[in-house]
């Protein structure tokens, strides 16, 4: 229908309309024929008020304009109308046409531009926005006749929408009708950063790309714009070739290359077109340090055009450089046929020196042979390609004696006329080595190469000669001759070689093996890494039994190591150092020097055990003067973890030398240690039963806090623990008193130790007098199922420690494992080790918690690790009512140690160590440790714990120093064992016995 024509509306979408669209339609019909213009008119406003799109508004606002200007007559109607269907879509055409003939019959134009200006600021989406520019400044174009606004309008149009067709063609036309070309491209470089469509976004970069290298002559933004083409069409070939051939003018090989590959590759028809690019693509690869890229389009020029001469140069000059023997023979020949290469005598010169390498390096000689003739026939003082003909020569004449000897003979003549002594020499050693290894002549290869010493004497290469023929033919004498000039001329591990060369000959095939070793020694003066020269020497003087001149060698090559060797070299030293120790020791007698020796050993490594050993055994040799060392070094191997076997082994040790020396109480203790191990052989075992008295030692001594300070207490009894604990030890255990009949004593059973004369009251009695403690009360009761209990009894307001003995101790105890019991027990009496028993403190726990609690008395602000917060605050509260001040003031030394450092508080540790100085009480005073380990053995069973440890332990200290030393001071040394006859026993074994050995 035409655009008079009203009663054809679009037909909309469906909508919830009251009137669908068919009545719509048929209601604009009955309008029309009617001729009730304004009625219709109104539906189409009502029609255009319900559309759900801009586009459809203004379809139906556009047919209500018509409707007021065709038929109603009503300009201001129809403008005011039209102006609203393009302001909802000014992309449509309609209404722009419609709205500027209604404009320019009412002359209103200056009135609608300024109120499209108004709104186009106003409008979305940027299309839109656009659209309404376009017409605006179609408007001013053609109906104001205003250029400037039209442009205006047009740059407002394309910078709300950079990608409208219609403001970028018309703003480029003015523009290059102008002659402003730069704005032209950079219209035309925007529009293809803006555009979605491939092609469009292709077509404007290379329109952009063509104003700015043919107009403004900017090769960069050309490239630019060639480069974005690319990035979207990397097969454009005319983006491509622009790109490429401004990459070469400008040495931009890095871009040139890839471009000038991909062209070549997609040029079908291939030949000189194909061959120039890939000529250009490997030109840039060499530029680009990339050869082998730069070989490979060579070649593939080649194979496109093989007479393409600017190629063949190229691939030539870089095939003879890179030594491409293969590109060589094919480039090469192709130049030299040319007549039209343009090459100078020297560059053919060159060419034909190449080429010959060539086939000599592909094993053609006789093809080199040829070239290098040639070019010799050009040039015959060229000295390269005489060698290159004397070394074609030589490998054509490998083919028997006669062929060589013509070769030998042709080379004496090359010699003779020799431009310098380098050149004859060089010459000379063709010859020599033709004689020696073709003609298999020694003599007249040994010739030649004196020949060559007369123009080189000290040339390290021929002497070596020299030295090869003299070796084969096995004349020692001169071998060694050439050696020694050999030794003169070379340096570091050359001459080092050299010398251990001379060194073999001198001692493996002329037996002066004094000389050998001095040079052996030579070597290592050089070389502290050549350890069989050193054992070389090692062999020639144990076999020739000279250990003094042995032991020189060993601390001379010690002192060639330094005192300080590195960590790779102390294994070496160390060997050396134990190597010397043993001469010394075995060979020589000297046994002060092997001691010296055994100890550096032990500085050098002291986790070797074997080292500590073999002192350990030196200071047994010495005898008395080193008895006290020879002691500690078996203490201190036995102080190693070690099952009993090892144990034994170095327990048996301390037994020979106390043994040796007469001491018969320490030998006497270390068979007892040996007999409580099990480990003990028949001998031991009967002299431990000869001399282990019946009854429990009883001493003179008394056992003062310092001795057992240093004596009985183990290391892992953390002072800082017993200090704090001692202090406060009696405070603690008031809470836990309570009076006799609480406990379930009777008073009745109270045993008078002053008066009582049974052995655990004896015992008791002895005990707390050698270990300087107050004699605690002691009930007895038979009927009971304990052994000693502790009780801690209050009279009155005194903590009395007591204990309660039941018929359970004397079962299956002899007396000497009733003493190490009874002594084990009273040892918890101490202040320090009160807290441990289980009837004061319940758990390790709570002693970790009143050791936190003592220190935090001190220090408020101090929390122990691993402590719960709770109770060590109701600790806390309790020490300082319980505690006096004086008494915790006595801890104080402690409690600082604890305070700065905490982490180190382990009451496992400290229980433990507390034990361990219990069971050396126990042994102390009973006197046995097989006994006391018998002991301790019964209190695993009803305890647990670490029994084999403890065991160990005891056993370590029971043939200590510190243990036998205090049996001594204290008078607790076996009699018995003292009243030995004075003749030597026999020695005790060395390992144990073994039946039928």
């Amino acid at each position: 229908m035409s655009r008079e024509d009203p009663g054809n509306p679009a037909d909309p979408p469906p909508s919830d309309e009251q009137m669908t669209t068919e009545e719509y339609r048929q209601v604009a019909h009955a309008l029309a024929r009617e001729e009730r213009w304004e009625d219709l008119a109104a539906l189409y406003v009502e029609r255009a008020e319900g559309s759900p799109n801009a586009s459809g508004r203004a379809r139906y606002l556009v047919r209500a304009a018509q409707v007021f200007d065709k038929h109603l007559g009503d300009g201001d109607r129809a403008y005011i109308t039209y102006l609203a269907a393009f302001e909802d879509d000014p992309s449509n055409q309609d209404a722009v046409a419609e709205l500027a003939r209604v404009t320019a019959s009412l002359g209103r134009f200056p009135e609608l531009l300024e109120e499209c200006t108004a709104v186009a600021a106003q409008l979305s989406p940027p299309d839109k926005q656009a659209a309404m520019y376009v017409a605006m400044s179609t408007w001013y174009q053609e109906q104001l006749g205003d250029a400037a606004s039209s442009e205006r309008a047009l740059e407002a149009a394309l910078g709300a929408d950079p990608a409208n067709l219609t403001a970028l063609r018309a703003l480029v036309d003015i523009h290059k009708l102008r002659g402003d070309f730069a704005r032209a491209a950079a219209y035309l470089a925007g529009a293809a950063l803006a555009m979605q469509d491939t092609d469009l976004r292709v077509g404007y970069a290379l329109d952009a790309a063509d104003l700015y290298r043919s107009r403004l002559g900017d090769m960069d933004a050309a490239n630019e714009q060639y480069r974005r083409v690319l990035e979207v069409d990397p097969g454009n070939r005319v983006a491509g070739e622009a790109l490429a051939e401004a990459s070469w003018e400008g040495k931009d090989w890095a871009t040139a290359l890839p471009l000038f590959e991909g062209l070549a590759t997609a040029t079908e028809e291939g030949g000189a077109q194909a061959a120039r690019l890939f000529q250009r693509a490997g030109w840039a690869a060499q530029m680009l340090g990339d050869n082998e890229r730069a070989r490979a389009n060579y070649r593939n020029a080649h194979g496109d055009d093989p007479n393409y001469l600017p190629a063949l140069l190229r691939w030539a000059a870089l095939a003879l450089t890179e030594k491409w023997w293969q590109d060589v023979i094919l480039a090469v020949p192709a130049i030299l046929a040319r007549s039209d290469a343009g090459i100078t005598r020297d560059e053919r010169l060159e060419y034909l020196e190449g080429l010959g390498e060539a086939h000599l390096a592909l094993g053609d000689a006789e093809a080199a042979a040829a070239v290098f003739t040639q070019a010799l026939e050009i040039a015959p003082e060229n000295q390269a390609c005489r060698d290159g003909l004397a070394r074609a020569h030589g490998k054509l004449s490998g083919k028997g004696p006669e062929a060589a000897r013509a070769v030998v003979a042709q080379q004496r003549l090359l010699a003779e006329g020799a431009a310098s002594p380098d050149e004859r020499f060089d010459i000379l050693a063709g010859i020599a080595a033709r004689e020696r290894d073709e003609l298999a002549d020694a003599r007249a290869a040994l010739h030649t190469y004196f020949e060559m010493l007369s123009l080189r004497p000290d040339d390290p290469v021929t002497l070596h000669e020299v030295f090869e023929i003299y070796t084969n033919a096995r004349e020692w004498a001169r071998a060694v001759e050439i050696l020694e000039r050999l030794v003169k001329v070379e340096t570091g591990k050359t001459r080092t070689r050299y010398l251990v060369a001379m060194g073999n000959i001198l001692n493996y095939e002329m037996r002066v093996q004094e000389r050998a070793i001095e040079v052996y020694n030579l070597v290592l003066d050089e070389d502290l890494d050549d350890e069989r020269s050193f054992a070389r020497i090692e062999r020639i003087l144990a076999a020739q039994n000279n250990w003094r001149e042995l032991a020189r060698n060993y601390r001379r090559m010690i002192k060639r190591l330094g005192s300080t060797p590195p960590p790779e070299k102390r294994g070496q030293v160390l060997g050396l150092w134990r190597r010397l120790g043993d001469v010394c020791r075995r060979r020589l007698h000297e046994r002060e020097a092997a001691v010296a020796a055994y100890e550096v050993c032990v500085q050098l490594a002291p986790d070797d055990r074997k080292s500590r050993e073999v002192l350990a055994e030196t200071y047994e040799v010495l005898g008395a003067p080193k008895m006290s060392l020879a002691i500690k070094a078996r203490e201190a191997l036995l102080e190693e973890p070690a099952d009993f076997e090892e144990m034994a082994k170095q327990i048996r040790a301390l037994a020979r030398v106390y043994g040796k020396h007469q001491m018969y109480d320490r030998l006497h203790c270390t068979s007892a240690a040996l007999v409580a191990m099990g480990q003990a052989i028949p001998q031991e075992r009967a002299f431990y039963e000869r001399t282990s008295p019946p009854e429990i030692p009883r001493g003179h001594g008394v056992l003062a806090e310092s001795m057992w300070q240093r004596f009985v207490t183990s290391p892992r009894q953390d002072w800082r623990v017993s200090h704090v604990l001692a202090a406060v030890s009696t405070g603690v255990v008031m809470a836990r008193a309570k009076d006799v009949g609480a406990l379930g004593l009777n008073p009745a059973q109270r045993v008078d130790l002053a008066t009582d004369r049974s052995l655990v009251g004896k015992l008791v009695v002895h005990a707390c007098r050698m270990l300087g403690l107050a004699l605690p009360p002691l009930y007895v009761s038979p009927e009971s199922d304990g052994e000693l209990e502790l009780r801690i009894v209050l009279e009155g307001q005194q903590v009395v420690p007591s204990f309660l003995l039941g018929g359970g101790l004397l079962s299956g105890r002899s007396e000497k494992e009733l003493a190490f019991c009874v002594t084990r027990k009273l040892v918890r009496l101490r202040a320090d080790q009160f807290l441990l028993s289980p009837e004061a403190v319940s758990s390790l726990d709570e002693l970790r918690v009143i050791v936190a609690a003592a220190a935090k008395l001190a220090h408020p602000e101090f929390d122990l690790p691993a402590t719960d917060a709770g109770s060590v605050r109701k600790y806390t509260t309790f020490l300082q009512r319980s505690v006096p001040p004086m008494a915790l003031a006595s801890a104080s030394a402690a409690i600082e140690q604890i305070v700065a450092d905490p982490g180190r508080v382990d009451l496992r540790t400290w229980a433990a160590g507390a034990n361990m100085t219990a069971d050396r009480a126990g042994l102390l005073l009973c006197g046995d440790i097989a006994a006391a380990v018998r002991e301790v053995l019964r209190i695993g069973e009803t305890q647990g714990g670490d029994v084999e440890g403890e065991v160990k332990d005891l056993i370590r200290w029971g043939v200590s120093a510190d243990y036998l030393d205090l049996r001594e001071q204290l008078g607790l040394a076996s009699e018995v064992a003292q009243a030995q006859p004075a003749r030597k026993p026999a020695p005790f074994p060395r390992r144990p016995y073994r039946p039928g050995t």
